[in-house]
């Protein structure tokens, strides 16, 4: 079967069907298909999840990011008990509580895997662990870092929402303390 440009950037530009996906439509293999995406100049996506996945959740009529209790909530969570890869695309958050973890990941849109670890002999624990280059760029964006205890800085927290996030805060770590 012949592959033209104009069907290839359907399926694969348009459709957003990954190689695998349209090398099985059109009864061919792989490696057929990437060549034939470079021999039509059509740029491959990077290798992991569908890009969209967590920003088009995020996005509104406007196109701009739209804030909510739950998003402003997991914020503050991984502000204090969270950690982004270097990678770009990496994040963690770890807890005690499977369940807290399980409710992160929800607000968050379902996606990673919780599972045990031991942190020393007597400290179990578990973490929610996930790879999303957007969401590590977004949480880039508004002033998450990867080593945050040592680079935190102010966060881009909309005022509506800042009390969500304090409280994201507060479950994450878990402790306030004010000093006179």
């Amino acid at each position: 079967m012949s592959i033209d440009a104009e069907l290839l950037r359907r399926l694969y530009v348009d459709e957003r069907l990954t190689v695998t996906a349209v090398a099985a439509r059109l009864g061919s293999g792989e490696t057929t298909i990437l060549r034939r995406l470079r021999r039509f100049g059509i740029q491959a996506r990077p290798r992991g999840p569908v890009p969209g996945t967590f920003m088009s959740r995020l996005r509104g009529p406007s196109s701009l990011a739209v804030w909510s209790g739950e998003i402003a909530w997991a914020v503050g969570v991984i502000a204090t008990d969270g950690c982004l890869g270097r990678n770009g695309r990496q994040l963690t958050v770890s807890s005690k509580d499977f369940d807290f973890l399980g409710t992160v990941r929800e607000c968050l849109g379902g996606r990673g895997s919780i599972t045990p670890y031991r942190k020393g002999v007597e400290n179990p624990c578990f973490h929610l662990q996930w790879s999303d280059r957007e969401l590590h760029a977004w949480l880039r964006h508004i002033g998450l870092t990867p080593a945050k205890s040592l680079t935190l800085g102010p966060l881009a927290v909309p005022d509506e929402y800042f009390a969500d996030f304090f409280r994201g805060c507060v479950d994450g770590d878990g402790t306030v303390l004010v000093y006179t």
